[in-house]
This record gives C-alpha cells, sequence and structure tokens, in this order.
C-alpha cells in the first residue's frame, strides 16, 4: 500500500519493526526501521517462534498493565513513538494510517495524535479482539479510548466494518489491501517434480485447521502432499497428527510469487473460522495473490460475500466446504494440469492501484 501511495505522488513514511537494517528506497517512500535489538540485545531472528520482547512468565497483573498502557509490545511501541515524533520534526506528517497487528500499533497513533494534532485512521487487518486473551472488559475499554481520537476506520470486510461501526462510532471505509500485479506479471514460475498442495502464509484460529487436516488425510493415498510456507501451525500439526499424517513445511528460495505460480494446486483457507465468523471474518492479500497467480486454487471453506464475487469469475479457482469434494477436485487438477491466466481482469481490479487510490481518497478527505 505504501508503494502504491508513494505512486500517486504521496511522500510516504512506514514506521515498522525490521532487524535487517537499511535499504534503498524509491524517492516518494522512505522506512524507518524500529531495531528489537535496540531494546532487546538477546533477539535472534533465525529463531521460532520470532520474538521482539523478552519472553517472561505470564502473569495476569503484567497482562492487565499492558492492556490499559502499551499494548503488548510496550518497548516496541514506545521506541517507534519516539521514531515519529523524529520523523515529525523534520518532516511534519499530515495524517497517520495505524495498520492495526495488535495494540501496540493503534497506541503509537492514539499517542502521537494526542501530542500532535494529526489525525489518524485506524485499520483492522483481522477483526480488533481475534488473538485476544485475558482481561476482555478491559481489552474493550481501552479499544474506545484510542478510537475515539480516530477520525474513521478502514476494514478488510463489509461485516466486520458494520460490527465496528456500531461498536466503536467511527465512519468506516471498506479498502482490501491490494495486491502488486507487475510483480506477480513478471514472476517465474518455481515449478516442482511432484504434484503438490501448497499453501502459502499464516494458519491460525481464524483458520478451519480441521477442515484442511482432513483434506490432507484425503489425499495421502494419492501421494499428494500438502507444502506450507509460512510459520509453522500447532493448530494444523495436532489435527494432522490426531489423523496419523503430515504436512511439510518449507522455506523460500524464491519469491512467494514464483512458487504460487509453480505449484501444482494452491490452498486458499478463509479466514472465517471460529472467533473470526463472530466478528464478520476478514480478506487477506494471499487469497488475491493466489487468484491473480493463474494456478488451479482450491478455497477450502466459506469465502466471504465480496470474496467469493472475484472468486466465482474465475475459471481455475473452486469454493469447496466438503474435504472428500475437495480431494477429488485436486486429484483432477493433476490430470488436467489446467492453467489459468495471470492476473485474471477479475483479480487485477483488486491490485495496488486501485486500493491505493480509495486508501489516498479517504486520507486526503481527513487530513
Amino acid at each position: 500500500m505504501a508503494k502504491g501511495l508513494a505512486a500517486l505522488g504521496h511522500p510516504v513514511t512506514v514506521l515498522t519493526v525490521d532487524w535487517r537494517g537499511d535499504r534503498d528506497e524509491d524517492d516518494a517512500l522512505s522506512v524507518v526501521r524500529a531495531n528489537p535489538r535496540c531494546w532487546f540485545p538477546d533477539f535472534v531472528p533465525d529463531g521460532r517462534p520470532l520474538r521482539v520482547e523478552r519472553p517472561r512468565a505470564r502473569s495476569r497483573l503484567r497482562t492487565l498493565a499492558r492492556t490499559l498502557r502499551w499494548g503488548p509490545y510496550a518497548r516496541w511501541a514506545q521506541a517507534s513513538l519516539a521514531d515519529a515524533r523524529s520523523v515529525h520534526r523534520n518532516h511534519p506528517i499530515s495524517i497517520v494510517w495505524a495498520i492495526h497487528g495488535d495494540d501496540s500499533a493503534h497506541e503509537i497513533a492514539f499517542r502521537f495524535a494526542r501530542e500532535t494534532g494529526v489525525p489518524w485512521v485506524a485499520d483492522f487487518k483481522d477483526p480488533w479482539d481475534l488473538f485476544h486473551r485475558g482481561p476482555r472488559a478491559a481489552q474493550r475499554g481501552q479499544r474506545r479510548r484510542r478510537l475515539a481520537t480516530a477520525a474513521a476506520l478502514t476494514e478488510t470486510a463489509r461485516a466486520q466494518a458494520t460490527i465496528d461501526r456500531a461498536l466503536f462510532r467511527r465512519p468506516t471505509e471498506v479498502i482490501w489491501s491490494g495486491y502488486d500485479a507487475s510483480g506477480m506479471e513478471v514472476a517465474a514460475p518455481e515449478r516442482r517434480d511432484r504434484f503438490e498442495l501448497v499453501h502459502v502464509g499464516h494458519l491460525g484460529p481464524q483458520h478451519d485447521c480441521r477442515l484442511v487436516a482432513q483434506l490432507v488425510e484425503h489425499l495421502a493415498p494419492e501421494g499428494i502432499e500438502l507444502v506450507v510456507y509460512g510459520h509453522g501451525s500447532p493448530l494444523l500439526a495436532n489435527e494432522l497428527r490426531a489423523r496419523g499424517v503430515a504436512a511439510r513445511q518449507a522455506p523460500f528460495t524464491t519469491s512467494p510469487f514464483e512458487v504460487m505460480k509453480g505449484a501444482g494446486t494452491l490452498l486458499v483457507v478463509p479466514a472465517t473460522h471460529g472467533p473470526a465468523a463472530q466478528r464478520g471474518g476478514s480478506v487477506g492479500v494471499k487469497e488475491l495473490e493466489c487468484f491473480a497467480a493463474g494456478t488451479p486454487t482450491l478455497c477450502l471453506g466459506g469465502l466471504l460475500p465480496e470474496m467469493h464475487a472475484v472468486a466465482a469469475k474465475l475459471p481455475h479457482v473452486a469454493t469447496i466446504t466438503d474435504p472428500h469434494a475437495a480431494a477429488k477436485w485436486i486429484i483432477a487438477q493433476r490430470a488436467l494440469g489446467n492453467r489459468g491466466r495471470t492476473n485474471h481482469p477479475n483479480v487485477a481490479a483488486h491490485a495496488w492501484p486501485s486500493k491505493a487510490l480509495a486508501l489516498s481518497d479517504l486520507l486526503r478527505r481527513i487530513a
């Protein structure tokens, strides 16, 4: 999205956690990287799980204190707020778009707005309480406190926007993240010797890992393996173990787009399960990327209506909720070897330029 906004001529600064050092950026795009080693000298980026806070024993009192103040990543938030102040002194910021990965992200924007008067928009990539545990009443109260100062909310699903508009009484607009159509177009497919079912990205409580494990069980007699590119999922591992089957975890040796375009079949698991279903679900950029790759793609489970409207017009995409029927569809793809069109027009309409333009219009109105 930052690149999309920069392409429209807006000077954009991205403030994020990054331990990989300085890299060249476009003239209109700069990145301020809060290095976790500044406050966590023992940080090991190759370790699993990746952590930006020093692990400590669980404490209800500490959880409550973080909920009422800086969110779960207090030291990152404090360092990043200092960075935001520094940027603002040298190049005044017009508006802040705070992307929700946790409460700390919105706390930074809330405090910055309170100090400077700069308006901010609160973004929700996932339902706000999807990853919450502990004192929910306090979490809801703090969320209300922060968002009371936000000029608007951006959401990734209509149902989620409806719920949050009523809950927080803020104007809302649905803006998906979009994807890099030009990057997808030029990516060279990474072909495999074997036909594999490939999933790219995270699998968590918002995904039906039980359904995925059932699909793997049906595919095992056919010798079709599930390969997961991304962080390991304990939920999926437990479900697979219970059925006596396994999936393979794989690192990226090329770009994700090259993996997607070279896979036998892609697996999309909609983020509409469990707590995500209660909050309306969300639309992720990975779905759009999988659709855009042109590889036969299975959506295992019910897509949100707005995403289903995209998938229904793509001949290489199937939405199936029964794992046995899904396995039969995948086996048929192995025999057919069909390939769809990269950046099909129905998907390309949701690439970065269109989404960045929608976000630009919103931010311009508020700033």
